[in-house]
C-alpha cells in the first residue's frame, strides 16, 4: 500500500519514468461491510485505522477514486477511462 509519505519514496524511486498513481477510496462504512461479508479472514478491526491515515495524509495528487457504489468490473473501467487522471508529473513531498 503507498499512501501518506510512503507515496513520496515511491515517487523519487520512479521519478524517471512515468508514473500513475490510483487509490480506491470507498466510504470507510462500506469498506467495514465488506470486510464483515468476506467468507475468510476479517481485517477491518485491524487496519480500518488506515482509512483515516489515507485521507489526512496521503497528498491529494493522481486519480482518487471512491468505489463504494462500484463493482469491481466498474472500478476497472473507471481506471481505465480515467488513466490520464492518475498521472504524476513534478511530484514534491509538499505537493
Amino acid at each position: 500500500m503507498v499512501i501518506s509519505h510512503r507515496l513520496a519514496d515511491f515517487w523519487h524511486d520512479l521519478e524517471t519514468r512515468p508514473v500513475r498513481f490510483v487509490l480506491l477510496v470507498p466510504n470507510s462504512e462500506v469498506v467495514k461491510r465488506r470486510d464483515a461479508e468476506r467468507g475468510y479472514k476479517q481485517v477491518f478491526e485491524t487496519w480500518g485505522y488506515l482509512d483515516a491515515v489515507m485521507r489526512d495524509e496521503t497528498p491529494p495528487v493522481g486519480l482518487w477514486l471512491d468505489t463504494s457504489t462500484m463493482t469491481a468490473e466498474e472500478t476497472v473501467d473507471a481506471i481505465l477511462r480515467r488513466l490520464d487522471e492518475a498521472v504524476i508529473e513534478g511530484y514534491s513531498d509538499n505537493t
